[in-house]
């Protein structure tokens, strides 16, 4: 009988905000334990989520089941050879060689994770058995499988500061507040739900005007923003000093963040 593994992944950025993991490879590998393997259905993947060292790729490699690509949208679809698999327990792996939005096209040495160990539940088809699965890596995991690839974000939503509605087709500024020079990080138009993303690279917060001799920044850039209308007009002009308070000061690698503006404009 055919067996088909079927599933979805995708990185979750902040709540309610997720991002397909496309072009992900999945791998299988028979699982290598026997404690508790009755009662396996699928180990929390926020427990035992682990970044490989190269060795322990290649320690495993003989014992790999089967491997599929994701497509655009995070999905995957993953035949296993009814010869080599019997239904039992495997171990599911992601590998990565990007993260989405990353600005350096330099390509970066591939990352591979441990994601848990499963049992699945195979229902019978026409066809053989089939088993789906789909999971959205946790926050805390999928950004610090970002920083490994310096694939830095800011995300948010734009709001009026009266009705509490959202303000689309606005521009957000982000900029790095710094005693020498402040940096601009980049520029993004919100959307119908007043939602906006920024990508950008450590290079863009710690440059200076002596690089490469002196950068600066060993943690994250310490944010402020300005949000202006098509025409140019100013919304909300952020003093620099605003990037220093705590939950702007030193931002993660991933940082999600709520900006409200004085006038509730009706904006087309």
């Amino acid at each position: 009988m055919t067996y088909v593994f079927r599933g979805q992944f995708c990185g979750s950025l902040a709540s309610e905000w997720t991002e397909p993991l496309a072009g992900v490879i999945v791998r299988l590998y028979k699982y290598r334990e026997t404690k508790y393997i009755s009662s396996l259905a699928v180990v929390d993947p926020g427990k035992t989520m682990t970044i490989l060292t190269a060795d322990a790729v290649s320690a495993k490699a003989a014992s790999l089941l089967g491997e599929a690509t994701t497509d655009a949208t995070g999905n995957f679809i993953l035949p296993l050879d009814e010869a080599g698999y019997k239904g039992v327990a495997f171990d599911i792996d992601l590998v990565l060689s990007d993260a989405p939005g990353r600005k350096n096209p330099t390509p970066r040495l591939p990352v591979q994770v441990t994601l848990t160990t499963m049992k699945p539940r195979w229902e019978a088809t026409d066809a053989g058995y089939q088993a789906d699965w789909e999971y959205c890596l946790p926050p805390e995991q999928w950004h610090a499988i970002r920083a490994r690839f310096d694939a830095w974000l800011i995300c948010g939503r734009v709001t009026a500061q009266a009705s509490g509605q959202p303000v689309s087709n606005v521009q957000v500024t982000a900029f790095d507040a710094d005693w020498l020079q402040d940096d601009e990080l980049g520029s993004a138009l919100t959307d119908a739900e007043g939602k906006f993303r920024i990508d950008y690279e450590r290079a863009d917060f710690t440059h200076t005007m002596l690089s490469p001799l002196v950068n600066r920044e060993d943690g994250g850039p310490d944010l402020y923003f300005k949000v202006s209308t098509a025409d140019g007009a100013l919304l909300l002009d952020e003093p620099k000093i605003q990037g220093n308070i705590a939950t702007r000061k030193d931002a993660a690698c991933c940082t999600f963040v709520e900006l409200t503006v004085a006038a509730a404009l009706a904006l087309a």
